[in-house]
């Protein structure tokens, strides 16, 4: 048993309102095996169910940063994920004197088997070594596994002409005011009408607009059968994204299904790298899941010293995109005959 002073200096995760006389029984988990226990029973367990989630994060309070990074990575499979208000949650949580334990408890009332006891036959991976011979890295081999996933492979398809393909994710960046928006709704209607993508696979989240430009892009959608949503309506939260596409991702529905991110930056905090590379990680699962992420985002106000735009953020984004492009002004001009010359790269 720790008094409160050594805990704080071990855990550095108890409230302030605790009492100095107060102690609590803290297990530090040193063992990775544990903690992989502990990742495997909450998968069994619903982030969604509000008094589990704060039951089982007061538990998980007690492992300090490790509890916290397991807590954060359960919530990220609830379908109103926000990095931010798990952050604060945590903070204001009590650790639950019983300890991460009761975790397992809870799990094992779900059906959850501890795999110190025994392995659940759907959990070994494929050409698993029988029991009794010694592990090998083998075991997880995808030998022989071509033509299956040369079947579940999508097709080389432009949802975007000769910019976006069908099977990735790509992302536009273009200062404020270019026009990105209404070239992708172009472009993805140019698709649609070619026959090369189905409008009801599109979802075009629209969280970047004014109310009366919202309306005459939805007009645009109606016409040509495909989905658009804006933030706040219809219950629909921009901030638990990636618990959404976890959703998909889990419900198998991620496949064939195009995303058009308007702006990126309404999603996730593209300053923060830790967010940014959480995110895209997540969008990365949903392009291996079969679907399409497109995002558009601004570049900096400021440019280079060679005089063209970059982008705006970490460079987390970038690194996890398939296709990355800048979308430069070129040429202006006031004339009502002008032309407006764009440039990418």
């Amino acid at each position: 048993m720790l008094n409160l002073a050594k805990i704080n200096a071990l855990t550095g995760c108890l409230p302030n309102t605790v009492s100095d006389q107060e102690t609590f029984f803290i297990v530090p988990v040193h063992n990775a095996n544990t903690l992989n226990d502990l990742k495997s029973a909450l998968e069994c367990l619903d982030p969604n169910d509000y008094k589990s989630w704060l039951d089982n994060g007061m538990r998980l309070k007690t492992l300090g940063e490790e509890g916290f990074e397991l807590f954060d990575e359960w919530s990220q499979r609830g379908t109103k994920y926000n990095v931010v208000e798990v952050s604060e949650k945590w903070q204001g949580l009590k650790p639950e004197r019983t300890g991460y334990k009761k975790v397992f408890t809870e799990a094992q009332e779900q059906g959850w088997i501890n795999p110190a006891k025994a392995i659940k036959p759907d959990s070994l991976p494929i050409n698993m070594v029988k029991e009794g011979k010694p592990f090998s890295l083998k075991a997880f081999s995808m030998q022989g596994q071509a033509e299956v996933m040369r079947k579940q492979m999508l097709d080389d398809v432009f949802v975007l002409a000769f910019l976006a393909l069908l099977g990735q994710a790509t992302t536009i960046y273009a200062r404020a005011n270019t026009g990105k928006t209404l070239l992708v709704l172009w472009m993805l209607i140019q698709s649609i009408i070619a026959g090369r993508i189905k409008g009801e696979n599109v979802i075009y989240i629209n969280a970047d607009d004014t109310y009366a430009g919202f309306i005459q892009k939805l007009d645009l959608a109606e016409q040509y059968g495909f989905h658009m949503l804006m933030p706040n309506q219809n219950g629909f939260d921009p901030q638990a994204m990636q618990g959404y596409l976890r959703q998909m991702i889990d419900h198998d529905t991620a496949r064939n299904s195009i995303i058009v991110l308007d702006t990126l930056k309404k999603f996730t905090d593209l300053m923060d790298k830790k967010a940014g590379s959480g995110f895209m990680s997540r969008v990365r699962e949903f392009i291996a899941a079969g679907g399409t992420v497109i995002s558009l985002a601004h570049t900096n106000k400021n440019k280079n010293g060679e005089g063209k735009s970059v982008f705006c953020g970490t460079s987390d984004v970038v690194d996890d995109c398939d296709c990355v492009y800048i979308l430069d002004t070129v040429n202006t001009t006031d004339s009502a005959n002008s032309t407006h010359k764009c440039n990418t790269e």
